[in-house]
């Protein structure tokens, strides 16, 4: 998308440009090419270096566009906070072309939560293309909740990850739920699988 990253600000974060940053003013989402006026110092530093093609860079967002993530392969499906901030590219992206995805992390649904899990170094999917087991360090399990039931009580949900060794040398992660009419209660309350941990995800904005 033209102009999504105007306002955000870019970082060099290796080689002889290491600290330098600047204010993205123009961004061409076809092409994935940022412009800006000249690279700030940090402080303390009195010269600048252009930096090469290869050299490493972090994004960090402007607050206008952090609400527009979206699940990549779901689009209508908005995304919520990174479960980690400011994870920066992998060696794949260069300072010529900034990734599609959001600086940031991955990312799990708006109504869910968090939880980090060991990585794999090749992503495994089902026949429909959808992750089977996080690479990206982080499961998805719906966010604790409290309501009102139909007899006026409260009724907590908290939530839990769940995880099991299978015998190829992968895990499964399952989602626990315990519930009771208090944080304290439900807390000590026996668990129920509620189903699969859904994998976290890069957010790729629509």
């Amino acid at each position: 998308e033209d102009g999504f990253y105007v306002g955000s600000k870019i970082q060099m974060i290796s080689g002889s440009a290491i600290g330098q940053w600047a204010e993205i003013e123009v961004y061409d989402g076809s092409n994935r090419i940022a412009m800006f006026s000249e690279w700030q110092l940090p402080e303390g530093q009195t010269e600048g270096a252009v930096p090469p093609g290869n050299d490493k860079y972090r994004i960090f967002l402007a607050d206008n566009v952090r609400g527009r993530c979206r699940d990549s392969r779901s689009p209508l499906k908005r995304q919520g906070k990174a479960c980690e901030l400011n994870e920066y590219t992998d060696g794949t992206d260069t300072l010529q072309y900034l990734p599609n995805k959001y600086m940031g992390g991955a990312r799990c649904g708006e109504t869910e939560q968090c939880f980090p899990v060991p990585k794999v170094n090749t992503a495994r999917h089902d026949p429909n293309g959808f992750p089977i087991q996080p690479d990206s360090g982080y499961a998805c399990c719906p966010k604790d909740s409290r309501s009102l039931t139909t007899l006026r009580t409260q009724e907590f949900k908290l939530y839990s990850l769940n995880t099991t060794n299978l015998t190829d040398g992968t895990q499964n992660h399952t989602c626990i739920e315990r519930r009771g009419i208090s944080a304290e209660l439900a807390a000590s309350a026996a668990g129920r699988d509620v189903g699969e941990a859904t994998p976290a995800v890069p957010a790729y904005h629509v």
